[in-house]
């Protein structure tokens, strides 16, 4: 929000204009806030968590020593009903370790476990035997669900209600070969003997004179998660992460690519934190599905145009 109004700033600059992506107003989010506020079971649900006096919540039921451990959450995957065979085929690898990991409390949903078309999400959890709570493996889903598939054949509702509780996460590439290289991909990091990541974080935040957004950013987000005698500590302090800044003047698009290869002090970051303007391309622009929120970086002179070097 503007320090100085109401009015919510939009991270985002338009690749045609050059210029940020319109203001939310207070009157926007006005209607925004009723059309949601329609009382249904996510709603109640919802309400329920985050009530003054709603207990701490974990994702899943007590019973479970270590949320983390695949044996005690389970896993499972969600396959949109009109997920091809090759896809399936493509992520073989990755469903092989995680039957490993997970192994009673491992599933799959496809075909007719799988969510049909339209279906509200409260449905699909009731009829595969659970409720929309706190997470118990053992009553038919597990507690670590993937999504495969495109927003049209799984709804993003049904995944943001899966999420108020489930630990969900969503694949959808163009093509097998896509999944392919996904799956092979984290399989060879999960059972490398030595990962090419290093226990460190790396914090990437731009401030550009000109734009107010990311001033705001840094001064309210970026600055405060540097500082280890902040309410938090420092960011990554409490998992013993090493903290690497890239901030302001640092955070150029030299620099992103250097944290992308591990060309930085302590080798290839574990995790990267970001704050900056995402790129927005219009429908029909070539380069919207390779590059639609992209990182502006530093490297952005100001408003009117932005060239492809700078994020």
């Amino acid at each position: 929000m503007n320090d100085s109004s109401d009015e919510a700033l939009v991270m985002g600059i338009s690749a045609s204009s050059g210029q940020p992506l319109p203001h939310v107003t207070t009157e926007g989010l006005s209607a925004m806030a009723k059309r949601e506020a329609q009382p249904n079971a996510e709603r109640s649900s919802l309400e329920s968590r985050t009530a003054p006096d709603a207990p701490k919540f974990r994702g899943v039921v007590r019973e479970i020593d270590d949320p983390n451990n695949l044996a005690e959450a389970g896993w499972g995957v969600v396959f949109a009903r009109d997920c091809a065979p090759a896809i399936r085929q493509a992520l073989q690898p990755l469903i092989e370790l995680r039957k490993k990991q997970a192994g009673d409390l491992f599933k799959l949903f496809e075909g007719a476990s799988a969510p049909a078309p339209g279906e509200p999400a409260v449905k699909w959890i009731n009829r595969n035997g659970a409720t929309l709570d706190v997470v118990d493996p053992y009553k038919g889903i597990p507690y670590f669900l993937l999504l495969v598939g495109s927003p049209e054949s799984i709804p993003f509702e049904l995944q943001y209600t899966l999420d108020m509780y489930w630990a969900v996460g969503r694949l959808f590439f163009s093509t097998p070969e896509e999944y392919a290289r996904y799956a092979v991909s984290v399989v060879a990091y999960e059972v490398a003997p030595v990962v090419k990541t290093s226990r460190q974080v790396a914090l990437f935040a731009t401030a550009h004179d000109f734009d107010r957004a990311t001033q705001l950013f840094m001064a309210k987000v970026a600055e405060p998660l540097t500082k280890p005698d902040g309410p938090y500590g420092a960011l990554g302090s409490k998992q013993q992460f090493a903290l690497r800044t890239f901030l302001g003047k640092d955070a150029t698009n030299e620099h992103f690519a250097k944290i992308l290869t591990g060309d930085i002090d302590g080798g290839m970051p574990a995790l990267i934190v970001s704050g900056t303007h995402g790129m927005e391309f219009d429908l029909g622009d070539a380069r919207q599905a390779e590059a639609q929120g992209a990182l502006v970086c530093q490297d952005w002179p100001g408003y009117g145009s932005i060239g492809a070097n700078q994020w």
